[in-house]
């Protein structure tokens, strides 16, 4: 949910949308190293803080776009809380998973096969 001024000027567009991105790589890897202190395959995880991210960031610019219909920097303010939001709950979901043993993982492995 980023907004420009001038149709013309993407410059302003770009920055915002690349240090987004540089956010949100750095979020997953955070994220990926968490699950896998815990002997957790981090893709899920890590998808899910994605998903957290681009869901709650539009959520919160149409909220701030209903509360604020002729402010388009508090419905971009709003996205940014979404986004926040979100990155706050994927990390603490992470953070708060249980350790998984290397022995209770290779015995849950031998009962499948």
């Amino acid at each position: 949910m980023v907004f420009v001024r001038n149709a013309g000027d993407t410059s302003c567009l770009k920055k915002k949308l690349m240090i987004e991105i540089v956010v949100i790589i750095i979020l997953t890897r955070n994220i990926g190293r968490i699950c896998k202190s815990k002997n957790i395959k981090p893709v899920g995880y890590q998808f899910m803080t994605v998903i957290l991210w681009i869901l709650f960031e539009f959520i919160g610019g149409i909220i701030g776009a209903i509360f604020f219909p002729d402010q388009r920097a508090f419905a971009y303010l709003f996205a940014l809380i979404g986004a926040g939001l979100s990155a706050l709950i994927s990390y603490n979901i992470a953070k708060n998973l249980k350790t998984r043993n290397i022995v209770d993982s290779k015995i849950l492995d031998s009962e499948i096969i």
